[in-house]
């Protein structure tokens, strides 16, 4: 199932939410230094992708449901995940207005469809994980359309970061380091 955690789609999500967390975090460093408010911003961006790289792992947020509800609120970590999400919308939506009006509605889009993943399906998820269990077709699907959510959201963000970062002219370039020349004692050279 997609649902336990130490599988290699969760590794695969976490890897994607770390590389969207360097990206993020190169984006951060490079900003000028005239608009410091926002530079805070990215910065901001990069911490909460690395937590919730470190979360996909290890699942933290479930340590938020201590209340013990039912039906939709069956997982009730939702509240004060729902909570966190609004105060950073708020907090965000200056950020949004300032970026690029292509990249703000691909960030928008993005983080639209992985919210409804990683929140949304949660509720018709534990509405149904408190009838019927987990062990069934109907509650596969229903994970399977939340972790799939996920992944497009952050399929749709990796791509508007690197589209970010070549509109403010920085390219990342990897390669292997050169090697050095060793001298040997003998032939005083090669």
């Amino acid at each position: 199932s997609l649902s336990y955690e130490q599988n290699l789609p969760t590794f695969y999500t976490s890897a994607l939410l770390l590389f969207c967390a360097f990206l993020l975090a190169i984006i951060a460093r490079a900003q000028p230094k005239k608009n410091p408010s926002y530079r805070l911003h990215w910065h901001g961006l990069a911490l909460g992708f690395f937590y919730l790289a470190a979360d996909e792992l290890i699942t933290i947020h479930e340590g938020l449901g201590f209340l013990k509800l039912s039906g939709l609120l069956y997982f009730s970590w939702v509240i004060p995940a729902s909570l966190i999400l609004a105060f950073l919308g708020i907090a965000y939506f200056r950020f949004l207005l300032h970026l690029p009006r292509r990249t703000a509605r691909i960030f928008i889009i993005a983080g639209a469809v992985y919210v409804l993943g990683a929140g949304g399906m949660e509720l018709p998820l534990g509405y149904w994980t408190e009838r019927h269990g987990s062990d069934n077709l109907t509650y596969a699907i229903i994970d399977w359309i939340e972790e799939t959510l996920e992944l497009i959201g952050l399929t749709l963000f990796a791509p508007a970061l690197i589209e970010y970062l070549a509109n403010l002219q920085i390219s990342l370039h990897f390669s292997r380091p050169a090697k050095k020349a060793i001298k040997t004692s003998e032939t005083g050279g090669l």
